[in-house]
């Protein structure tokens, strides 16, 4: 999570505790912080019932917009077909069945 968006949000204190750990980016090492178990995610569709996963929220100082682990994405039941046109389905949504990501939000 980007930390503006922490901030924008007034989100902070109620995600309990933090842990500072060093993550490898590909500009070099960074020190984020780190809620474990701190939130629920969910993939909202207007087709679908809503799957809540408990997940840690890791703050970044240089990162614009939200991501997701591989993990997360695993347990999510999402199947990346075309990242780049950001093309996905659910696990057990029909082979043919091709979403579409939306617009990407700016932090």
């Amino acid at each position: 999570m980007p930390r503006t968006m922490l901030s924008a949000r007034d989100i902070g204190p109620e995600l309990g505790r933090s842990v500072t750990m060093e993550y490898d980016t590909a500009g070099g090492p960074i020190a984020m912080l780190v809620y474990p178990r701190s939130c629920k995610v969910s993939v909202l569709e207007e087709d679908r019932k809503p799957k809540w996963i408990e997940a840690d929220v890791v703050v970044s100082p240089v990162e614009r917009e939200v991501v997701l682990s591989d993990a997360l994405i695993e347990e999510l039941g999402i199947i990346i077909l075309s990242p780049k046109r950001g093309h996905w389905r659910f696990t057990d949504d029909p082979v043919d069945r091709v979403r579409s990501s939306y617009r990407p939000h700016y932090w």
